[in-house]
């Protein structure tokens, strides 16, 4: 079971992205800020990483790049209701982050990560 942490401070936006993942089999937490989040990657490891971009202190890329560094092989995909691509401002390759348009199909959420979990399997020679 691939264990995702959501992060996004709006609560009704990380409740319906909770249910979907959970829903699809992952093990989900969550987090209401990116300074929480980070405090439970300090415990905790995961798959995965969902995240919104703006947020109150720290924003969805400083929160990305900071857990990529606890967590290199973690593959996260940022969320954001203003236009924008991830194109590597946070440190992260588009191969380990991928960007999401708000408003959000929980279910394109869902197979967007699986995918991404997918293709991380995949062994280059």
């Amino acid at each position: 079971m691939p264990r995702i942490l959501i992060i996004d401070d709006e609560f009704a936006i990380l409740g319906l992205m909770s249910f979907a993942f959970s829903r699809a089999g992952f093990d989900v937490t969550t987090a209401t800020s990116g300074e929480c989040a980070l405090e439970i990657c300090q415990t905790e490891k995961f798959d995965a990483v969902l995240s919104d971009v703006t947020m109150p202190g720290m924003d969805g890329h400083q929160t990305v790049s900071k857990i990529r560094a606890l967590m290199p092989e973690v593959v996260t995909a940022l969320m954001s209701g203003f236009h924008m691509a991830c194109s590597g401002v946070c440190g992260v390759t588009p191969r380990h982050c991928t960007w999401l348009q708000k408003p959000l199909s929980p279910d394109v959420a869902v197979q967007t990560m699986e995918q991404l979990l997918a293709s991380r399997l995949v062994v280059v020679s």
